[in-house]
Order: C-alpha cells, then sequence, then structure tokens
C-alpha cells in the first residue's frame, strides 16, 4: 500500500526533472497546469486499478473460504483509497525537487509526520485531527470518527493539497 505511491510519484515529477526530460514537456503549446493533472490523473487511475484488480482477484482465489465474502475487497478498495491518499500528498512534495533522492526523503517525512499526527491526535484526544490523517481509513473500527466523515475531509485534503502541488508544478523556473 506504501511503495506503489511512493513509486509512481517519484518517478512522474522529479524523475522528469532529473532525468531532463521536462524540457520537452514545457515546450508542448499546453498549460502547465493540464501537463500536471492528466499526470496525476493517468497515475490515479494505475494505483486504482492496481487496487482493484488484486482485490478481485483476492476474492476470486479465496471464494469466501479464507474470509467472509467481499471483506477482501473492501479491505484492498481501503488500502487502494489511503494509496491514493498518500500519492496526493507525495505529488505536493515531490513535483519541485530536482532528484528523486530529493523527493523520497520529502515522501518519507510526510509518511512519518503523519503517523506523528495520528499518534498526537490519539493520545491527545484531537479527534479532529484523526479525519485529516491518511491512515485514519484504515483505523474505522479503533477511531470513534464514521467513515463518511473520515473520507469526505480526505477528498477536501486532497484537493487543497492538489492545489498547492499544481501551483508548485506550474512554478517551475526555467532553471532546467
Amino acid at each position: 500500500m506504501f511503495i506503489i505511491p511512493i513509486v509512481y510519484s517519484l518517478d512522474i515529477f522529479s524523475g522528469e526533472v532529473s532525468n531532463r526530460t521536462i524540457h520537452l514537456l514545457f515546450k508542448i503549446p499546453v498549460k502547465r497546469w493540464m501537463i500536471f493533472f492528466s499526470k496525476y490523473l493517468v497515475s490515479a487511475a494505475g494505483i486504482i486499478l492496481i487496487f482493484l484488480i488484486s482485490g478481485i482477484l483476492m476474492e476470486l482465489m479465496t471464494q469466501g473460504r479464507e474470509a467472509r465474502i467481499f471483506f477482501l475487497f473492501e479491505t484492498n478498495l481501503l488500502f487502494g483509497f489511503s494509496g491514493l491518499t498518500l500519492f496526493t500528498w507525495f505529488c505536493a512534495f515531490g513535483c519541485q525537487n530536482r532528484s528523486e533522492a530529493g523527493s523520497l526523503v520529502a515522501m518519507f517525512a510526510v509518511f512519518i509526520g503523519w503517523g506523528i499526527v495520528l499518534l498526537w491526535s490519539g493520545l491527545c484526544e484531537v479527534t479532529w485531527a484523526e479525519r485529516f490523517v491518511p491512515y485514519s481509513l484504515l483505523l474505522t473500527d479503533i477511531t470513534e470518527i464514521s467513515l463518511a466523515g473520515i473520507v469526505f475531509s480526505q477528498i477536501l485534503a486532497s484537493i487543497a493539497v492538489l492545489a498547492v502541488a499544481c501551483f508548485r508544478y506550474v512554478s517551475i523556473r526555467r532553471y532546467l
């Protein structure tokens, strides 16, 4: 669940900057925000397909023997949505780095930072902060927050993060 978003976000943004192929994209007479969102949507569709197909295959292989029917499919979709949320956050921090190593460090900082926020919100009983943590979807049985509230908060946070990532991508200077 955590490796797929990292690999996708490393390659689509900072990989092009480090390979210097971003010159070719910026020479195309298309607005930069359209380039950003098309790259994001194609990668997001790839992430969704990976988790969707693996969930279907798991259900077909187990046929209700290993777990209740549709449990593995639902769990895979939950992991896929969490992976997509992490991918969105990784895009914001990885779209302007010049190297893949710098982008990877930023992504692990985001990953660990959200773990600290989740730990802090659980220890200090600050329930509103738990809604915005990408891992909170996986902990819906433990937290007292409804799944619909978490999904709504995640969608709002993802829209804000995508706006920041798009702004950072569009504002890449001609240092390339």
